[in-house]
């Protein structure tokens, strides 16, 4: 894989995990507070106690952003601090050249059961494929329609292929949509009836420019596109996005009947 195209679907998977991040939280943390099963990193007494005192609105106030900017990247993060559950239809696309890979899948997460569970409709690859995330079960269930079995993987085993697959290991999930390390100018706004899209303007990136689009009715980020050198290397939508609907454990776990296999 390219590194443009490696930085584009990281992009694109720690968007897609916006929902995730707080599902990966422990067991008795709030929704801000995110921990992924990654290598232990020491601080200086020091560092951890900038860490501590870390105040996400001042940071976003010295980044380069106008009134308006400001206003919009509040609302997002306020909509994910307090999001509980999530459904959407998502689709990922990668521009190779003259080729177009594209992935659809249908996205759950809930909060409340720390369970991600992704179902597949393409490539013809996927197709069929249902990955669920356990954070309680510390493991992911993986069911697979070619042979009818389901793979069921320890989460702190993920680092090898299947933590390629989902981009699991490149996340840095403690600063989704926080853009306090990024220019962001407000670049446009059309009203809908009573809601108002916006569109955010992301640089700061290494050769790379990313717009986030998101309405006011839910100030939850529903595109991204990303460009190089003016050209578009690809995007993630979500549709059909329903917020905050009590799901069940069991709607999320559900899988074909199947023969379980340990990796």
């Amino acid at each position: 894989m390219t590194n443009s195209a490696s930085k584009l679907l990281h992009l694109l998977f720690i968007v897609l995990l916006i929902t995730a991040a707080p599902v990966m939280a422990g067991e008795n943390d709030t929704p801000a507070s995110i921990t992924l099963k990654l290598p232990e990193i020491k601080l200086t007494d020091t560092l951890e106690e900038e860490v501590k005192q870390f105040n996400l609105e001042e940071a976003l106030a010295a980044v380069g952003m106008d009134e308006e900017a400001y206003y919009v990247v509040t609302q997002i993060n306020q909509a994910i601090a307090g999001l509980q559950d999530l459904t959407a239809d998502v689709e990922v696309v990668e521009n190779r050249g003259e080729r177009q890979e594209v992935v659809t899948l249908k996205l759950c997460a809930s909060l409340a059961h720390k369970i991600v569970r992704m179902e597949f409709f393409q490539p013809s690859a996927l197709k069929g494929q249902i990955y669920v995330a356990d954070q309680k079960a510390m493991e992911v269930r993986m069911y697979m329609p070619v042979n009818n079995q389901i793979a069921v993987q320890r989460m702190e085993d993920l680092s090898g292929q299947a933590a390629n697959a989902l981009s699991i290991t490149d996340l840095d999930l403690e600063t989704l949509f926080d853009f306090s390390q990024y220019e962001v100018a407000l670049v446009g706004a059309a009203e809908e009836g009573e809601v108002i899209s916006y569109t955010l303007r992301l640089t700061g990136f290494e050769d790379q420019v990313q717009y986030v689009e998101v309405r006011s009715d839910t100030f939850v980020p529903h595109k991204v596109l990303v460009y190089e050198d003016e050209a578009l290397l690809g995007s993630l939508t979500f549709t059909n996005v329903v917020l905050d609907q009590d799901l069940s454990a069991e709607t999320l776990v559900r899988l074909p009947a199947a023969k379980e296999v340990r990796l």
